[in-house]
Formats: C-alpha cells, sequence, structure tokens
C-alpha cells in the first residue's frame, strides 16, 4: 500500500509537471497569435484663406462728379497655405473730397480637407464675430462678417465684404483732403462641428453682441433690448434658432432676424436664411441694397437656387431669389425680405423688423 501510495503521489506530480509545462508553451503560443504588427497614418490638410490674387474687386464711387477718383489697393500677407491663399488682407483707400466710397469684396476659400466653419474674423488684430464700424481720420470703414459660416473641404468658398467712406459733409472746415487710411483684416476658421450652417457666437451676452430672433414684435435700429428675455425674445446662440423658431412657426426655422447690439441698443438689422450656409442681409438704408444683391448674385446661392428648382431675378425695384421653399427680396428703397411656409420675417426701410404671417 506504501508503495502504491507513493507511486500515486508520483503520478500526481508528473501530471502536474506536465499540465504547468502544457499551460506554458499554450500561453506562449496564445501570446504569438495576438501579436498585431502594423502601420496607420492619417493625412489631412487644412488651409483656409483669403484669394490673394483678387487685387482689384472692389467698386469706386466718387463723391464729386468732376472730382478725382479714389484710388484702392487690396493687398495679402501671412504664410500660404496652399498657392495664392493666405490668412490676411491688407486694403487701403485714398480719398479726395467727401463722399467718396470704395467698396472691397474678398473671396475666401477652403483648400484643405476638413469641412470648416468661421468662428470669427479680426480687423486690426481685434477677433470680432460681427459687423464692425471704425473711424479713422475722415474715413469711416465698415467691415461685414463673411456671408457663409461653413466651408467644405476642397471646394467651399465664400466673400466677405469692407467699404471705406470719406465722411459726407458740406463744410470742409475741419477736413483733411487727399486722405489716405488703412485696414487690416483676417480669418479665424475651426474645423465644423456640423451646426449646419447656422452661425454661432459666444453666448455670454452683456448688453453688447449678435442677437438672433424670429418674433412678431418690431424691433427697430436705436431700440434698446434691455427689457427683453434670453431664451424667449432672443437667443444668443443661433444653433438654438431651430427650437426658437419652432414655437412660433414650425415651418420657417430657416430664416430670422439677426441684430447687432451695442450697449443694449441695436445698431444694425439683419433678415438671415439658410441655404448651404447662412446668408444675412442687412435692412434700413438704401445704401445696402448693392451689397445684399451681390451676396444673392453670388455663384454658390445662384446654383442653390437653382438646384432647388428655382432662379434669380431683377425687378424694376427689387432683386428676387426663390427655390427651396424660400423667396429672398432685396428692394432698392433698403428694404430686405425673407418668405417661405406661410411667414415672413423682414427688415424695413425706416430701421424697424419683425416677422409676421405672409
Amino acid at each position: 500500500m506504501r508503495q502504491s501510495a507513493r507511486d500515486k503521489r508520483n503520478y500526481v506530480i508528473i501530471g502536474l509537471f506536465l499540465l504547468v509545462l502544457f499551460m506554458t508553451v499554450g500561453f506562449a503560443a496564445f501570446r504569438t497569435n495576438l501579436q498585431i504588427n502594423g502601420t496607420a497614418s492619417i493625412s489631412t490638410n487644412w488651409c483656409v484663406g483669403f484669394d490673394n490674387t483678387k487685387t482689384s474687386t472692389y467698386q469706386i464711387t466718387k463723391g464729386k462728379s468732376t472730382g478725382t477718383s479714389p484710388a484702392a489697393t487690396m493687398g495679402y500677407d501671412g504664410t500660404a497655405c496652399s498657392t495664392n491663399y493666405v490668412p490676411i488682407a491688407n486694403l487701403s483707400a485714398n480719398f479726395y473730397q467727401p463722399g467718396d466710397k470704395i467698396e472691397y469684396t474678398l473671396t475666401i476659400a477652403n483648400k484643405g480637407s476638413i469641412d470648416a466653419a468661421i468662428e470669427s474674423i479680426t480687423v486690426d488684430g481685434s477677433s470680432v464675430t460681427s459687423n464692425q464700424t471704425i473711424t479713422k481720420g475722415n474715413i469711416i470703414w465698415k467691415v461685414y462678417m463673411p456671408e457663409a459660416v461653413v466651408l467644405s473641404a476642397s471646394t467651399g468658398t465664400t466673400t466677405m465684404k469692407v467699404s471705406a467712406e470719406f465722411q459726407n459733409t458740406t463744410d470742409l472746415s475741419n477736413y483733411t483732403l487727399n486722405e489716405s487710411q488703412t485696414i487690416t483684416v483676417g480669418i479665424n476658421a475651426v474645423q465644423d462641428d456640423g451646426s449646419g450652417g447656422f452661425e454661432v457666437t459666444d453666448p455670454a451676452f452683456s448688453g453688447t453682441g449678435t442677437i438672433y430672433r424670429w418674433s412678431m414684435d418690431n424691433l427697430s435700429i436705436n431700440d434698446t433690448v434691455a427689457s427683453l428675455t434670453e431664451g424667449t425674445d432672443y437667443t444668443t446662440d443661433a444653433t438654438e434658432l431651430p427650437t426658437v423658431v419652432s414655437t412660433f412657426a414650425s415651418s420657417a426655422s430657416n430664416y430670422y432676424l439677426k441684430h447687432t447690439i451695442v450697449n443694449n441698443n441695436v445698431t444694425e438689422s439683419y433678415v438671415c436664411f439658410i441655404s448651404d450656409e447662412e446668408h444675412c442681409l442687412q435692412g434700413g438704408g438704401t445704401n445696402y441694397y448693392t451689397v445684399n444683391r451681390g451676396i444673392l448674385e453670388t455663384t454658390a446661392n445662384q446654383n442653390w437656387f437653382t438646384s432647388h428648382n428655382g432662379s434669380c431675378w431683377n425687378e424694376t425695384s427689387y432683386f428676387r431669389c426663390n427655390g427651396g421653399g424660400l423667396v429672398v427680396d432685396v428692394f432698392n428703397d433698403g428694404r430686405v425680405r425673407v418668405k417661405g411656409g406661410g411667414y415672413l420675417c423682414g427688415v424695413y426701410n425706416d430701421g424697424s423688423s419683425y416677422c409676421d404671417y405672409d
């Protein structure tokens, strides 16, 4: 019996040894089978910039028909991210008499491989998210936000407007004629977050900034917004607009009103619509007609309306585009209006703005 027990113990020891050996070899084999050797690479290209070949895309207006014509220069700066595309534009104006005016058109393109969104612009080095009016000497500069916010990879383009005007006055005693001024404009773009073309602004608002509305209540230039309630009367984040608009008119979620606010007062009013991207038309003055019509006549907008069973044409007192359920009108008396789904929103020649039933 002793011999038998000792033999059994030996067998157990040998069995355990073989089991451990098997597990060791098996584990090594298992580890070997799990080894994966390979390489991976991500190749992307980021490039959003001004087209520096556009050196004469401006319109000149003389303040006096017999006077000297204003002179304009369009220059560009910064490291090119692709051939002919740079981050900075330098615009200069040389004026000779009050009433002289120059309107510049800057072309922005996305030549990279990632969809981009224009988050803000810079004016003389300061980042801003709304239209700007700056006075330098006797010259008033106005810098307008780009027409489109989202630029598709490789092919996305948009334009932005800048104007310079010699203050119009009959009293020349305090004015220096033959005056030159320069302004520098830049763009800040980020990867598109998929917000659908709505411009997104900083939601922090303390009386100065940009607000968005879809309301049948009137709001005019110089009106105060101090008594309005955020979230009910307006929003500061345009991505919230579909929700805000749907509480009033579920079929009108792709157009709305936009206001620039300074110290709680309305300084500029726009009616905006979403085609492929956001486009805003400024109302309240006859001098906006040319810029507004230019927005509708861009190749991107013309193609969008045409591809949505529509077209654009000129009438005696207004220019109209329709398609995709929208009718967009810019009037030569300063009105701008967008209609669709049985409703309309507009900014009128007296500076008032509201939405209503069509």
